[in-house]
């Protein structure tokens, strides 16, 4: 793979000042790499709370396309999950736009669009939409069946026009990207003045990860249930609501929404658990609800504006 690790400071607040909470044992077919040493941490920001790799994996275009190609996903999902996932999820979230954004026919962006459940979504409302990815997994699949616009490559190669777009949605996507606020100082210079972007990620803070940090801390365990940068899902950050709010201020952006919920319903979410998954799943439950019920859930949502020019 041609990769690359830089030590960087944090990317949410720019605070040099982070701890160790964890080891990241690098995988055999990175040894290669110019990674010195045999292993990355997982650091937490001592100002903000951000978690990311130090130091931090860059993935070239050409091995990101590798491991979010179209067997990325692999587990399969019970109807309930899929229906909430591909269907009333981005409902309900693009509702929430729509409450907020004074556009009639919003120009919609979806970026790391992946199986593009948020962009078919905003099709049905009648907005103008784009989606963009890094790899054509399935991007050729949605143009198919949509005819709608899906570019391949990197965000900037797409020539999307400065202050083109009312909506920007990014499901699942900031926390795999090396320095999260620089992509969103991106998405700032296409969106328009008043613009809004939704976010979705998951909580690095939650209540079942704290309860997993436990378990392997008394296991000795050298492991930390906040991020796995080099190994699927390839989280390289994790944020929480505090470093949200950071990386929102730092970046220029008001936040009008922040949420922390779901976790509860996590068991209902595959088909064809082993009875090891089964029970673990029974464990954590508690843990899950609890969580959910205190604003310790597993996902982060938030819906940010693009400031106005002051004059």
């Amino acid at each position: 793979m041609n990769m690359c690790f830089k030590h960087l400071p944090c990317n949410a607040c720019e605070s040099d000042n982070s701890r160790p909470v964890s080891s990241a044992l690098l995988p055999q077919r990175l040894v290669n790499s110019d990674c010195d040493g045999s292993s990355i941490s997982v650091v937490r920001c001592e100002n903000c709370g951000f978690y990311y790799a130090d130091p931090m994996p860059f993935w070239s275009e050409e091995d990101a396309c590798s491991l979010y190609d179209s067997g990325y996903f692999t587990e399969e999902w019970t109807g309930w999950w899929r229906h909430t996932k591909t269907e009333l999820n981005p409902q309900k979230r693009l509702e929430l736009i729509a409450r907020h954004t004074t556009a009639e026919v919003p120009l919609f962006l979806e970026v790391g669009c992946g199986k593009g459940y948020g962009l078919i979504e905003a099709a049905k409302k009648g907005w103008q939409v784009y989606g963009q990815d890094i790899t054509n997994a399935s991007a050729e699949e949605i143009r198919t069946k949509t005819g709608l616009d899906i570019f391949v490559g990197e965000l900037k190669k797409a020539g999307f026009r400065e202050e083109f777009f009312d909506v920007i949605y990014l499901d699942s996507v900031i926390e795999h990207l090396p320095q999260p606020a620089n992509m969103l100082q991106d998405l700032k210079q296409i969106l328009k003045p008043g613009g809004l972007i939704y976010i979705v990620t998951p909580n690095a803070d939650a209540a079942i990860n704290r309860f997993r940090d436990l378990i392997f801390k008394l296991l000795n365990r050298k492991k930390s249930s906040k991020l796995l940068p080099l190994e699927p899902p390839y989280h390289v950050n994790g944020f929480s609501k505090r470093s949200i709010k950071a990386v929102c201020c730092q970046t220029g952006f008001e936040i009008r929404y922040l949420t922390v919920c779901s976790g509860a319903n996590e068991w209902r979410k595959f088909k064809n658990k082993s009875a090891r998954l089964r029970l673990i799943h029974l464990l954590y439950y508690p843990v899950y609800l609890i969580g959910e019920l205190f604003g310790a859930g597993i996902t982060i949502e938030a819906l940010i504006e693009k400031k106005p020019q002051q004059l």
